[in-house]
């Protein structure tokens, strides 16, 4: 398990003070404050994180927030206010929270790598489509407030579920999936990497469909299972070409079914609002008939 931590020079819940920053840093950084002080030593203490994981890279990116890559594959944000609060009431020296927290990461290293969270895959679904699920749980004899599934919403209209994906079939993760793999902060963002990477390996594309010059409608096109995941791996969206001036609207009409738009091109929008419309009347796993817009890192419902 490692060599044994010494004991730590500061005593046990003192705040950070000068002497501190001193030890840790030397002097102080630019544009964070005193409370993430302290946990720039989390590099630097007895070896640190970086010596523990050197295949992994960190950067402190804002109060008590480290920017990790490569944990596990992934890129994560690592919140360190919990770990920061325990130190501060007194109950463990400095060493001891930073020993804590450096095993917690090295578990989420080995989780991260493991084949359960790099099979969770995110799926879109309607508001409605809870109201389905209780009558049918609660026919079959299940009778608990709460879903046997976890999820997350993204708007009035939109929910976040995730599943297990495999060439077999799709199993809902549960909210005891979660908290056994210990992903409650980091599930929609582990997804979301996931679900570009499958992308790729599927060879998703894009093509513009003919709208017998009506402006530009791009249509995203990968497995007939995920398409609509597209909103959710961001930054995949933004390496697809669709030669957008501004904001792009995209269309979900149908799980499968996946459509964009420049914003500003208001022929076009039309066109695939209506086409939305009616692949969201006709076709199975409907989803929403509305196109959605990111606004301050939110999907919206996009209003003309």
């Amino acid at each position: 398990m490692g060599t044994q931590p010494q004991r730590s020079e500061f005593p046990i819940g003192r705040r950070p003070t000068q002497e501190i920053k001193s030890r840790l840093v030397g002097r102080r950084p630019r544009k964070i404050s005193d409370r993430s002080m302290i946990y720039i030593g989390f590099f630097i203490n007895l070896g640190g994180l970086k010596a523990q994981l050197p295949a992994s890279s960190f950067e402190i990116v804002g109060d008590l927030r480290i920017h990790a890559k490569n944990i596990g594959g992934y890129e994560l944000d690592m919140f360190l206010d919990n770990a920061y609060a325990v130190y501060t009431s007194g109950n463990r020296d400095l060493d001891a929270v930073f020993s804590d927290q450096i095993e917690s990461v090295k578990r989420q290293q080995k989780v991260y790598g493991g084949p359960d969270v790099k099979s969770i895959f995110p799926v879109i679904k309607p508001v409605d489509y809870f109201e389905v699920v209780k009558k049918q749980l609660k026919q079959a004899g299940y009778n608990s407030e709460e879903l046997p599934m976890y999820y997350q919403k993204l708007n009035d209209d939109l929910y976040e579920v995730y599943v297990f994906n495999s060439t077999e079939n799709m199993r809902l993760v549960t909210p005891d999936d979660v908290k056994k793999l210990e992903i409650e902060n980091t599930i929609s963002s582990v997804a979301a990497q996931n679900i570009a990477r499958h992308y790729k390996e599927a060879g998703a594309s894009i093509s513009e469909i003919d709208t017998n010059g009506n402006g530009h409608i791009f249509r995203f096109k990968a497995d007939e299972n995920y398409e609509a995941s597209l909103i959710l791996a961001s930054d995949y969206l933004k390496d697809l070409q669709v030669n957008s001036k501004g904001p792009i609207v995209v269309f979900i009409p149908a799980r499968n079914i996946a459509l964009i738009t420049d914003s500003g091109d208001v022929q076009a929008t039309q066109l695939a609002a209506g086409i939305s419309a009616r692949v969201y009347s006709e076709m199975g796993y409907a989803i929403s008939p509305y196109g959605y817009i990111k606004k301050d890192g939110e999907w919206v419902r996009y209003t003309p």
